[in-house]
């Protein structure tokens, strides 16, 4: 048993940190509870209990020089979220949400005495990720009966340009992601412990994990797989007994250089999403449409349109999200869009970019005498029409004569403009510009913890924004949300535990020296893949981040506990 624990303490809080790992990938969008005016998930309400069941044991506590940086960077945060200019209230339940996760690891850090517990918080950890990804393999097959219940956790499912990625049980694809990117390394030290079946399921979850991350298309993530794969196999090559990581570090680039291989090949789509850094540059057309036509109300007049593809991905003519060449109508007065149903012709086959398609247009005119605008414009079925990514249109002008036949006589114009299924594309340097922005202006404390989305598009001269959209660059999201204060306690608090585990691992057991490669892994992961996202602000993530973080801890006070038990033994020995 636990020393520090009464015995009915280490079972609930054993049984309650078990069912946190296995939970933390699904949180349910909606609330579970409401306490004054925060919002608790599933996922929040289990932690919490965790953190209470150990802190009622009054473990003992040493304090350490990482814990001076992490007091800082909470510091920070709360006071400037006790200063934040606007969004005040939102600011300040970042910052509790924030102390949680430190509370959390320390809990973790805490509780874990002895290695069956912590393989056991092992094999939780990498069940609910692969749980999560089959799911998520469920999602892209298309498996009907997923829908109701992957609608849980999260609005709806993650696309570009109309293709699926995978999402599993988590909101978006890169939260998937970056889930999976640091519960492989986990998986990859339980192959590199266990043995017989162990071994082998612990080597397929870390396929399994990989080849979901290449699903999600999060090329950062991809890149963060292969790149951390390469870092535990490193470590693993400098210590005879963790040279076991070797094989689980080769099985993850294997599965991820031969997914991204078969997904580039088998989809236009997917092949520009590695080549682009967003569809900005996806939707392009140039158009040539007959300048003027006069035509009899009630007619049907067929017209020669050629279109080609000036943008970055392929056309394709099938499935739900197809591209089709779209019509509608305009007032020539004014050009304000009628209320009339657009039209759709379907391509005659995939148009690749640089490509010209040709197509013979039959277009009713069931419009009154008048003089009208026939526009042009290709379309994404189910996702947006090219307008919305700024191509212009073409439009032809059209002279209707004679008698409408059961038409409107002044057809309305429509109200409000069709707007596009997706947020607008906001490039990634233009996110750093306002988070750069917005840290200039208050450099030290920084807007407030998580005002970056409610703040950005101000920054940019954006109408309207997505307010779901973070920064993508975890440091800059920081400095911006808590300033140099904050940004500096963050940084020296994960340098100083990483220096602890570092030390720690040169000296430690085969075991534990391979749980300490994989935490450092896993941790990586975090934090390189926060140079083109942040991930503190979602639960799943940063309560993976946090609880990486005790196993570490962990780790460290067991190894220096073990060597000034070896330290008494020698002098006791020397003395006799």
């Amino acid at each position: 048993m636990l020393a520090d624990f009464p015995a009915t303490n280490v079972f609930l809080s054993l049984l309650l940190l078990v069912v946190t790992a296995l939970l933390l990938p699904f949180e349910i969008v909606r609330p579970t509870l409401g306490v004054g005016p925060l919002a608790v998930t599933n996922v929040e309400v289990v932690v919490g209990a965790f953190i209470l069941s150990v802190a009622v044991a009054r473990p003992r506590w040493q304090p350490r020089l990482a814990d001076g940086a992490l007091v800082l960077f909470l510091g920070g945060a709360l006071l400037s979220a006790l200063l934040a200019p606007a969004y005040r209230p939102e600011a300040l339940k970042f910052a509790l949400r924030l102390a949680a996760g430190a509370a959390f690891m320390g809990a973790v850090a805490a509780f874990l005495r002895t290695t069956w517990s912590w393989r056991l918080l092992l094999w939780a950890c990498v069940a609910g990720g692969v749980v999560s990804a089959l799911v998520g393999l469920g999602e892209v097959a298309g498996w009907a009966p997923l829908g109701p219940w992957l609608a849980l956790f999260k609005e709806g499912p993650s696309r570009v340009g109309g293709v699926l990625r995978l999402s599993g049980s988590f909101q978006y694809a890169t939260i998937a992601s970056a889930y999976f990117e640091m519960v492989w390394p986990l998986a990859a030290v339980l192959a590199a412990t266990e043995r017989g079946q162990g071994r082998v399921a612990a080597l397929g979850a870390v396929g399994l994990l990989s080849v979901a991350v290449a699903l999600t298309l999060t090329r950062s993530g991809m890149a963060t797989v292969l790149l951390t794969a390469v870092a535990l196999g490193v470590l693993a090559s400098t210590r005879r007994h963790t040279k076991a990581l070797l094989l689980p570090a080769g099985v993850a680039m294997v599965s991820m250089g031969a997914s991204v291989a078969l997904l580039a090949w088998n989809s236009p789509t997917v092949r520009a999403r590695f080549t682009t850094e967003n569809d900005l540059t996806w939707y392009g057309a140039r158009y040539t449409v007959p300048a003027a036509v006069r035509v009899r109300a009630g007619d049907v007049v067929t017209l020669t349109v050629e279109v080609e593809n000036t943008g970055a991905a392929t056309w394709t003519p099938a499935g739900e999200s197809a591209f089709a060449l779209g019509t509608y109508w305009r007032r020539a007065e004014d050009g304000a869009v009628l209320d009339m149903p657009h039209a759709e012709w379907p391509l005659p086959g995939p148009v690749a970019p640089g490509e010209r398609v040709r197509l013979h247009v039959a277009v009713p005119v069931d419009l009154p005498p008048g003089t009208y605008r026939l526009t042009w414009g290709m379309l994404q079925r189910q996702i947006l029409w090219f307008r919305h990514r700024g191509v212009l249109e073409a439009f032809t002008l059209v002279e209707v004569e004679g008698e409408g036949r059961g038409t409107p006589a002044h057809p309305a114009p429509k109200s409000p403009e069709p707007q596009p299924t997706v947020p607008p594309t906001v490039a990634r340097r233009d996110l750093w510009r306002a988070a750069l922005a917005m840290w200039r202006e208050r450099p030290l404390l920084g807007h407030g913890p998580d005002t970056f989305r409610q703040r950005y598009g101000s920054y940019l001269g954006l109408p309207a924004w997505d307010r779901r959209l973070h920064a993508n660059n975890l440091y800059l999201e920081l400095l911006s949300g808590v300033g140099l204060v904050g940004l500096a306690g963050f940084a020296a608090f994960v340098l100083a535990s990483g220096r602890d585990l570092w030390r720690s691992w040169r000296h430690a057991m085969p075991d534990e020296a391979t749980l300490a490669a994989g935490v450092v892994a896993g941790v990586l992961a975090f934090t390189v893949h926060g140079l083109l996202d942040a991930f503190l602000g979602f639960t799943p993530t940063a309560s993976l981040f946090w609880l990486l973080l005790g196993v570490g801890r962990a780790l460290v006070e067991r190894g220096e506990r073990a060597r000034v038990g070896a330290g008494n033994q020698l002098r006791l020995v020397a003395r006799a």
